[in-house]
């Protein structure tokens, strides 16, 4: 029998748009969690997760609850 070989992460992404500058930005799966903050790479907003799934993003505010 042969054996499968084991799989040591998982290589899916997240693509989503900044909703700041627009840019592309792609993430783990893994990263990407409810109520985490992201950073954009290009213009370095703040990105609130509000949902996995669907997945439901916005602009960080220090005044956001989550």
């Amino acid at each position: 029998m042969r054996k499968k070989p084991l799989k040591m992460h998982d290589d899916t992404v997240i693509v989503f748009y900044c909703p700041d500058c627009r840019g592309r930005v792609e993430i783990p799966e893994a990263d990407f969690l409810e109520g985490e903050v992201l950073e954009c790479y290009l213009c370095a907003a703040e990105i609130l997760v509000m949902q996995r799934v669907p997945a439901r993003i916005k602009l960080f505010r220090e005044e956001d609850d989550f």
